[in-house]
């Protein structure tokens, strides 16, 4: 450990960590409510209103959520927020596992401590203080991986005063426009965000299918990528295809199948040629093999909406592909591309 320059934080340094943190925001938390703990928080206790690193919202941007308002001690518009909240819900294909009306219950619970939080400090004006309520449902916790579907949703709720100075913005404001955001259809297509809200989506509505992550397709219908993958292909006339990468994230485990295809297979002939290739899920027929790339691995792809690729089985170049990435895996001394961790160079 003497080669560590960066602390190892106790238990107690996070805990100071998380009341500094709280103590620095500019907005007050007054209560919070976990659907997991089914227990509300109250507001001496803001730094421990946080969300595990696991949970969906965090890694995935897999939820939905709602903003409101209380005031006078009243909840503005709580049902219209609540509908639209399982809407939502229902298009990224997330159950909610607590009705409609046990979550009102929960916010009503909420509202009424933190009301009692802030009369036992002499708030001053309560009845005409805003507190913005935030709900979020998340798709839930337990592990980093894609799929939301086999887990249980986490309701999360919370009140604050927002301690934001108000501006002058009733006075007329300058605006300005992204043209390059919004003129250029792909223009988050290369950014690896956390914003997995689409491709969870799509991975669970495959997964629950029986498939897998899923594929992407553009407007058109043209092949993009998988949930958390690559994809390639193999035509009919021998040529290695993949998506265009100007519409996708190029991963590492594609770079090192086309170093494998560029060293072992065009010389030999297996592979005719390599390219990007606008595939439409309408030429399906057109392609012999299909697979993702993820993660140093290549996983066949066999059927497409139940529609057969090549003959239904692991075709010959994605054999060999997951044969060289295996002994990859396996033997350190045949990977070199990694940074040697500090420390651990005399073991090289």
């Amino acid at each position: 450990m003497d080669q560590l320059t960066t602390k190892v934080a106790t238990r107690d340094d996070i805990l100071l960590y998380l009341k500094n943190c709280a103590q620095n925001r500019n907005s007050r938390v007054v209560a919070m409510y976990n659907s997991h703990l089914d227990m509300l928080i109250e507001g001496n206790d803001q730094d421990l209103m946080v969300f595990p690193i696991d949970d969906r919202l965090a890694n995935r941007a897999h939820g939905a959520m709602e903003t409101g308002n209380v005031k006078n001690y009243r909840i503005s518009s709580l049902d219209f927020h609540m509908n639209r909240l399982f809407r939502s819900a229902e298009i990224i294909g997330l159950k909610i596992d607590l009705t409609k009306e046990q979550i009102k219950n929960k916010i009503h619970e909420m509202a009424y401590l933190a009301y009692k939080v802030l009369e036992r400090e002499n708030h001053p004006n309560l009845q005409d203080q805003i507190l913005v309520l935030k709900i979020w449902v998340s798709t839930g916790i337990g592990d980093f991986d894609i799929y939301g579907c086999n887990k249980k949703s986490i309701v999360y709720a919370a009140l604050y005063l927002n301690g934001n100075v108000g501006d002058d913005s009733d006075k007329g404001v300058k605006e300005y426009i992204h043209l390059d955001m919004w003129t250029q259809p792909n223009y988050f297509s290369n950014a690896k965000t956390v914003n997995y809200l689409e491709l969870a989506t799509m991975a669970d509505y495959s997964k629950v299918r029986g498939g897998y992550f899923g594929i992407k397709v553009d407007p058109q219908g043209n092949l993009l990528e998988g949930a958390i993958s690559n994809v390639a292909f193999i035509t009919k006339d021998n040529t290695f295809g993949y998506p265009p990468l100007s519409k996708t994230i190029r991963g590492n485990t594609l770079n090192k199948a086309l170093k494998i295809v560029d060293s072992d297979l065009l010389p030999k002939s297996s592979v005719k040629e390599v390219k990007e290739v606008e595939l439409n899920i309408k030429d399906i027929d057109q392609i012999v093999e299909l697979f993702h790339l993820s993660n140093d691995h290549i996983i066949p792809i066999l059927s497409v909406n139940d529609q057969l690729i090549g003959n239904g089985e692991v075709g010959p170049v994605t054999k060999y592909l997951q044969e060289k990435l295996e002994i990859a895996r396996a033997s350190v001394k045949l990977d070199t591309s990694g940074d040697i961790i500090k420390g651990f160079e005399s073991l090289q």
